[in-house]
């Protein structure tokens, strides 16, 4: 398998990334030298997966019947994982809409009036204008810094 280590501040599991193929394994003979063996999963299925490590230590995985489109998709991952583009796709189909709704459910043991002021700002404010500016806004494009850097009237909401 070959590996790519991508830097990351994060402690806990590194990001890592490779390319394994799924229908030979390499063994160590009674020599000590490596010889690749067939596995159990030869001519079956998708030959090549690609691997990577999220930034949040979640191991993602993608078969690919050949090899260099399993690298061309590991680079793109690779890519956008280090530039900051990377979108989860276990976040990407929640919109920004699905998770302010999630968020105010969770409110309801603020004050009723706290709750009410939530609401307002979210119905005149956010909503409004993240819905204006996208056709369809996903979760999944979000990183921290930009709700940093949004206006204080959502600062007050996303708090």
């Amino acid at each position: 398998m070959m590996e790519q280590q991508i830097a990351t501040n994060r402690p806990g599991r590194n990001r890592r990334a490779g390319v394994e193929d799924l229908w030979q394994k390499t063994v160590i003979d009674e020599h000590g030298k490596k010889q690749k063996v067939p596995s159990a999963r030869s001519g079956v299925g998708k030959r090549w997966r690609a691997r990577y490590v999220t930034e949040l230590g979640n191991e993602r995985t993608k078969a690919f019947s050949r090899k260099v489109d399993a690298q061309l998709f590991l680079d793109q991952q690779i890519s956008d994982q280090v530039t900051g583009t990377w979108v989860d796709p276990t976040l990407s189909a929640v919109t920004f809409g699905v998770l302010a709704e999630r968020w105010i459910a969770t409110k309801s043991h603020r004050a009723p009036k706290t709750v009410a002021g939530y609401r307002s700002l979210l119905d005149t404010v956010v909503l409004p204008r993240w819905q204006s500016n996208c056709q369809y806004l996903w979760i999944g494009c979000f990183r921290r810094p930009p709700f940093r850097c949004a206006d204080r009237r959502l600062m007050v909401v996303l708090a």
